[in-house]
């Protein structure tokens, strides 16, 4: 809700770069940012961007959340101050823009007790230079009156502005008319006004060096926290975060500054908080590219600090809010992702430990975040400004993040397969169920999951509950699957102590080369085996015989098993059943039971081409021949068996 010294993201992070390559170059990064991934890690992840919008051109600098449960947008679009308001799905409801006769900009908005808004910022005029500006509207945005606020001949500019419990207005900003630095040098200057906006009282704070102010809030006891920075006091000649505490009429209570000459902290305060233990949350950017947050007691004296950032980058927070599980929600601008800007929302915990990120970045596309807000629904609106890099003009954006505590479902697979929702991570609320399925490749099988490293069962799909962060792995197999696809005895009738021949028809329906045993049985009891070497894809016939000396006399059922293979999970075309076969006396063609004439006709009828009688062929040679016949009629006769 403040403005933050800067017009773009740019020019801030220009100046924090020239300001590192001065300082101790020793000096590294800390509390590097990834965007939270760990499968394994207990951390809540970050939840999802439920929207994210633009609306027409300008630089959007604070937003707040409407009573209503909208937004309200207040930034410049050159030379006119701007606002926007949207409803609770972020869609535009109108927009109204404030021209006066100077060069108007706007930095800060707050909604009015009276439902209407207020507008802080400054008005430009090339004969008398730059005043404080306030704007005043209702509820529709028509402006309903605006007052300007200058220091006699010299200039002020507005950075931040509060509705104050009486109604009235107070205003942050700076200007060169008084103190020690005089004209000069900047020092803070606080103007009071009642709620029509006339100037009650005003006060400035500074030294004999510039002193440039970005936050203020009204404080728990009627007085004011002033945050910004100081080159007048702390590390000079090096800025130093300076927080300053008034009473209710802007006289000073006390002061403090943040930082040693070696220390991280020195840098520059763009957002300060007053948090639910009465102390102060101050939000900014070290001298070495880092965003810097700092934590202190009721009079100012640090508690805790932080710095985030990575590597080749540099880090700026512009807005912080105090969240309703006592944590920290930080609006972040990153310069150095593919040399434009990208925005980070970052959500901390009470000692501003990271607990999640959430990033905002798009090839050739700037992100730039001014505002955080939390939402009435527990979560998070991040506002600012965006433009293509290269030729473009700015336009107002604004993302909309769930509320709620998130965890993180990663999903990975093994070669040969994909899961829907397809291997990444995705967020899901705390105690709901995702449900993941596998779906193998053509020629490949579903094996199992693990789930955190361990085994999960094959069931698919799988639910799994999220009451943590988890890592759900999928394992898909090659296919190996042999099949037996026919079985034919070349007799259905054989003399006992006879042979016949069978013929087993055998495929490799996997993908990789297998070799395998074939078996024959006469019902239960096997008859006789091979083995078999196919390639992926390929079938062959083979030929085993049956030798039926010392079988019983009787019908057997025909089959042919294949054993399985390594890795096979489908058995169930690896054993066929086709045909039976007559064990009986010798020379039995006919199956009856006997040898008589009828089976020498028979075979002579074979003989002769005139019927199809496999049976016939007694000495199992493959032909029906003269042999047979003799052999027959021998049997019939006696002389031999």
């Amino acid at each position: 809700m403040e403005r933050k010294v800067g017009k773009t993201c740019i020019m801030i992070a220009l100046l924090l770069i020239s300001v590192a390559l001065m300082a101790n170059a020793s000096i590294g990064k800390t509390s590097e940012i990834v965007h939270a991934s760990n499968s394994f890690s207990t951390s809540p992840v970050s939840p999802p961007t439920e929207w994210n919008k633009t609306y027409g051109g300008g630089y959007a600098y604070s937003v707040v959340q409407t009573s209503d449960g909208g937004y309200a947008l207040a930034g410049v679009y050159p030379g006119t101050a701007r606002l926007v308001k949207t409803d609770a799905a972020g869609n535009m409801q109108w927009n109204q823009t404030y021209v006066e006769a100077g060069y108007v900009s706007v930095y800060s908005v707050v909604q009015t007790s009276d439902g209407g808004y207020a507008l802080a910022g400054d008005i430009y005029f090339a004969s008398v230079g730059t005043s404080f500006w306030l704007v005043k509207t209702d509820a529709d945005g028509n402006e309903q009156w605006s007052q300007s606020y200058k220091p006699g001949e010299y200039s002020a500019n507005a950075v931040s502005m509060v509705q104050t419990s009486d109604s009235g207005y107070a205003i942050l900003g700076h200007t060169n008319a008084y103190g020690e630095g005089s004209p000069y040098r900047e020092n803070f200057w606080l103007v009071k006004t009642n709620a029509t906006g006339n100037m009650m009282w005003w006060q400035t704070y500074g030294g004999a060096e510039d002193d440039i102010p970005s936050s203020l809030v009204q404080t728990s006891d009627g007085g004011y926290a002033l945050a910004g920075y100081t080159w007048s006091f702390g590390v000079v000649p090096h800025p130093s975060f300076w927080l300053v505490k008034t009473d209710a009429d802007g006289n000073m209570q006390w002061q403090q500054t943040y930082g040693t000459g070696t220390d991280v902290a020195t840098g520059y305060a763009h957002s300060v908080v007053q948090t639910s233990d009465g102390g102060y949350a101050l939000a900014g950017a070290n001298s070495y590219g880092c965003s810097q947050f700092i934590k202190t007691d009721a009079d100012g004296n640090m508690q805790w600090q932080q710095t985030y950032g990575a590597a080749a980058t540099s880090d700026i927070l512009y807005s912080v809010v105090q969240t309703s599980d006592g944590g920290y929600a930080l609006a972040n601008d990153r310069l150095g992702l593919g040399g434009y800007d990208c925005a980070l929302l970052i959500k901390t915990d009470a000692a501003g430990n990271v607990q999640w990120n959430q990033t905002y970045v798009k090839p050739y596309t700037a992100y730039c975040p001014r505002s955080v807000v939390q939402t009435s629904d527990g979560g998070y609106v991040l506002g600012g400004y965006s433009f293509y890099v290269g030729p473009g003009n700015a336009v107002f954006w604004l993302a909309k993040i769930a509320g709620g505590v998130w965890y993180g479902l990663t999903i990975t697979s093994t070669t040969g397969g994909t899961t829907d929702p397809s291997p990444g991570t995705y967020p899901y609320g705390a105690g709901t169920v995702a449900s993941v399925t596998a779906m193998p490749n053509a020629n490949y099988l579903f094996d199992h999951w693990e789930l955190d490293g361990a085994p999960a069962g094959t069931t698919n799909p799988i639910n799994v509950t999220m009451d943590t962060n988890h890592g759900l792995h999928a394992f898909f197999i090659a296919h190996h699957d042999i099949a037996v696809t026919n079985v034919t005895p070349s007799k259905t009738v054989v003399g006992r102590g006879y042979s016949l021949n069978i013929n087993v028809t055998a495929a490799n329906q996997g993908d990789y080369t297998e070799t395998f045993n074939v078996t024959v049985y006469a019902n239960t009891t096997s008859v006789t085996s091979q083995t078999v070497t196919l390639s992926s894809g390929n079938s062959t016939t083979i030929t085993l015989m049956w030798d039926t000396t010392g079988w019983a006399k009787g019908n057997y059922t025909i089959s042919a098993v294949a054993d399985t293979v390594p890795g096979e999970t489908d058995t169930t075309d690896n054993t066929i059943i086709n045909g039976w076969v007559l064990v009986t006396v010798p020379g039995d063609v006919n199956g009856d039971g006997e040898c008589n004439i009828l089976d020498i006709k028979r075979v002579k009828l074979a003989l002769s081409g005139w019927i199809v009688e496999p049976n016939a062929d007694l000495d199992n040679n493959g032909e029906i021949n003269i042999l047979d016949l003799k052999k027959v009629k021998l049997i019939y006769s006696g002389f031999i068996v």
